[in-house]
C-alpha cells in the first residue's frame, strides 16, 4: 500500500526554492465531481504558491484544462531526471495529446494569464 499525506503549499513553495522551479512541472488530477476544474486548481494552487513566497518563479505549468502535458516528452524526461525516455512514457504517456486540444489549451492558457 502506498504512503501519501496532504502537502501544505508552504512545504511545496520551500522545497521549489530549494531545489529550482526549472526541476518541477506542475499538474493535477482535478475534474472529478464536487472538485475544481484542473484550470481553475491549478490557478488557484499557483497563486497559493506565488502567495507563499515563490513570487513569479513558479515551475512549469501543465496548463491543459483536461489535465494533459503540454510539454514535450523530452522535456518531461529531462525535468524529471529519467534515465531513458521510456520511463517518462510509461508513467506520464497517459497525459499527452490524444489529438487537437487547442481549444482546451487556449481555456487554460486564458485562465493562466488571469493569475494576479
Amino acid at each position: 500500500m502506498r504512503h501519501w499525506r496532504r502537502v501544505k503549499v508552504e512545504e511545496t513553495a520551500s522545497v521549489v526554492k530549494e531545489i529550482g522551479a526549472q526541476n518541477f512541472i506542475l499538474a493535477t488530477d482535478l475534474g472529478q465531481m464536487g472538485n475544481p476544474s484542473p484550470a481553475d486548481g491549478l490557478q488557484l494552487f499557483v497563486t497559493d504558491l506565488m502567495k507563499a513566497g515563490l513570487g513569479k518563479d513558479i515551475p512549469a505549468i501543465n496548463p491543459k484544462a483536461s489535465g494533459g502535458l503540454e510539454l514535450p516528452l523530452k522535456v518531461v524526461q529531462a525535468r524529471m531526471g529519467h534515465a531513458g525516455i521510456q520511463i517518462t512514457a510509461d508513467r506520464y504517456g497517459h497525459l499527452f495529446p490524444r489529438g487537437n486540444d487547442s481549444a482546451e489549451l487556449q481555456t487554460a492558457e486564458r485562465a493562466f494569464m488571469a493569475v494576479p
